[in-house]
């Protein structure tokens, strides 16, 4: 499992019925790591642009590639502004013998 390092994240949400939103992504370190993650989150709305939308949202991330499937769980917060956001979270994966954290902080780009 990759310690740190640049990680890419490519997704698609959908909101209905607002604030809930409904998200499933795919997320890589470009080595040997990818995780699929449904996840569902409620944010609240910008205020003219100049107050970020926060959102709150939990999952289950499952890691793909890095030896056998792994299932866990995802808490996750963020703020947005029209197009530009940060997010950061905490996966708790199952392993084989323990369980396995994993922190990150992304920026994320919308279009």
């Amino acid at each position: 499992m990759s310690g740190h390092g640049v990680w890419a994240r490519v997704g698609y949400e959908l909101a209905s019925p607002a604030p809930m939103f409904y998200s499933l992504s795919g997320e890589t370190d470009f080595r040997r790591v990818v995780t699929l993650v449904p996840l569902v989150s409620f944010a609240s709305e910008s205020v003219l642009g100049i107050i970020p939308s926060f959102s709150a949202g939990a999952g289950f991330p499952i890691d793909l590639l890095d030896g056998p499937a792994r299932l866990g769980l995802r808490g996750q917060l963020g703020l947005q502004w029209p197009y530009v956001g940060v997010v950061g979270g905490l996966d708790v994966m199952s392993g084989t013998s323990s369980l396995l954290l994993r922190g990150f902080v992304m920026l994320q780009v919308g279009l």
